[in-house]
C-alpha cells in the first residue's frame, strides 16, 4: 500500500487555482525582495526539519549531544549567513538546498573548529564562505543523499502524524486508527477494533476511512510547504516513499 494514498498519488493542492505561499517560496521570494519574510520562513522550515538532520549527522556516527549541538551550529549560522539569499525557485526544493548547504559546510566546520574558532562563528565563516563560492548547493555523495532523504521522509510522516493527533481528540482512538495506517504496525480486525472502541463495524471503517484522509492530506501540505510549484508536491511524495519502501534505495 502506499504511503501516501490509496491508489494513484493524488494531490488536492494541484486542484487549487493558485499554489499558496509557503515558507520555501517565502525564502525564495526573499533574494529578490529583500524583506524579514524569507527569514522567518526559513526558521520555521529550520525548527521543523531540525530533527531529520540530528538523525542524519547520528547516522554518521556522531552521539546524540554532538549531533543536537551541531544541528544547532548549523542552523543557526544559516539563518544568519548569507548563503539563504542565493535560494530561488529555480534551485528546486528545500531537502535539497539544505543537504548541499550542509554537506559543503561540515568538513570547513570541522577545520575552523581545529583552529579554534568555535561552534556557530565557525559554521557561519563556512556559509558565508560557500555562499561567495557561488554554484549549485548538491550533496556529492549518494550514500549521504539517501541517508539524509530517508531521515527526511521519516520527519514528513512524523509532522503529519502531530499535525492529525493534535486535531483529533480523542487519545484512545488515535491509538487504535493508528494501526491502520502503512507506518503503523499490523492492522488489527476490524472487528476487534470496533468492539475496542464500541462502535458499530461500519461506523469504524468509515472513521478509519476519514483518518487515512486526513493523514494523507497532512503529508501533501507538509510537503507542500517545501517546494516551489504545485507540480513538485505529487514528485516529492513518490520520491520520498520510494526512500522508504523501495529496496533498491538501500545503501550499501
Amino acid at each position: 500500500m502506499s504511503l501516501w494514498a490509496e491508489n494513484d498519488v493524488r494531490c488536492s493542492l494541484l486542484s487549487k487555482p493558485m499554489f499558496p505561499d509557503t515558507p520555501w517560496t517565502l525564502v525564495a521570494a526573499a533574494t529578490l525582495n529583500g524583506d524579514s519574510l524569507g527569514k522567518r520562513a526559513l526558521e520555521s522550515l529550520c525548527q521543523a526539519y531540525w530533527p531529520a538532520v540530528v538523525n542524519f549527522l547520528r547516522g554518521r556516527g556522531l552521539c546524540m549531544e554532538e549531533s543536537e549541538d551541531l544541528a544547532q551550529d548549523f542552523f543557526s549560522a544559516l539563518v544568519e549567513s548569507r548563503l539563504w539569499h542565493r535560494a530561488d525557485q529555480a534551485r528546486g526544493r528545500f531537502r535539497s538546498f539544505l543537504l548541499g548547504a550542509l554537506m559543503r559546510t561540515l568538513s570547513k566546520h570541522v577545520r575552523y573548529q581545529q583552529a579554534a574558532k568555535r561552534g556557530k562563528n565557525a559554521m557561519l565563516i563556512a556559509l558565508d564562505e560557500l555562499a561567495d563560492q557561488g554554484g549549485e548547493l548538491a550533496a556529492e555523495d549518494e550514500n549521504e543523499r539517501l541517508r539524509f532523504d530517508r531521515a527526511w521522509a521519516e520527519r514528513v510522516l512524523e509532522r503529519a502524524m502531530e499535525r492529525l493527533a493534535a486535531e483529533w481528540g480523542d487519545d484512545r482512538e488515535l491509538a487504535t486508527l493508528q494501526r491502520f495506517l502503512p507506518m503503523g504496525e499490523d492492522a488489527p480486525a476490524y472487528e476487534a477494533a470496533a468492539n475496542e472502541l464500541g462502535c458499530t463495524l461500519p461506523a469504524l471503517k468509515l472513521r478509519v476511512h476519514r483518518f487515512r484522509q486526513r493523514f494523507r492530506e497532512h503529508i501533501e501540505s507538509e510537503v507542500a510547504r517545501t517546494v516551489s510549484e504545485p507540480h513538485e508536491v505529487a514528485e516529492e511524495l513518490r520520491y520520498l516513499e520510494r526512500v522508504l519502501l523501495d529496496p533498491g534505495f538501500e545503501m550499501k
